[in-house]
């Protein structure tokens, strides 16, 4: 799939009034900003990123590379993993206890 960055993004080409430099590594580089769309997917969105990155890298000319600078999902997803990890254990806990309770109102009556 091939497509033009002003298919899908607004871009200006204005070198007179530059007002961000980017560099990694001491050497110029291209910064692109990715933000998902209002009510889209944050995660799903970096994870397709990611993806694609990986895709396009093999498909540059040598000494060029794409990769992903900053990604501020990666503390979304551990707080997710985190989250279901906290969930799992709070229903087997509830699941004990309960059986618990009602092994020992079953003994009583």
């Amino acid at each position: 799939m091939c497509f033009q960055i002003g298919d899908v993004a607004r871009v200006e080409d204005d070198l007179s009034d530059i007002r961000r430099i980017a560099r990694i590594n001491g050497q110029q580089a291209i910064a692109v900003s990715i933000r998902k769309q209002r009510g889209g997917n944050e995660v799903s969105l970096a994870q397709a990123v990611r993806e694609r990155v990986k895709t396009l890298q093999t498909t540059l000319p040598e000494g060029y590379q794409l990769q992903v600078m900053v990604d501020f999902t990666k503390s979304t997803e551990a707080v997710v993993e985190t989250t279901e990890h906290k969930l799992v254990m709070a229903a087997i806990v509830t699941i004990l206890v309960c059986s618990s309770f009602f092994r020992q109102l079953a003994r009583s009556s």
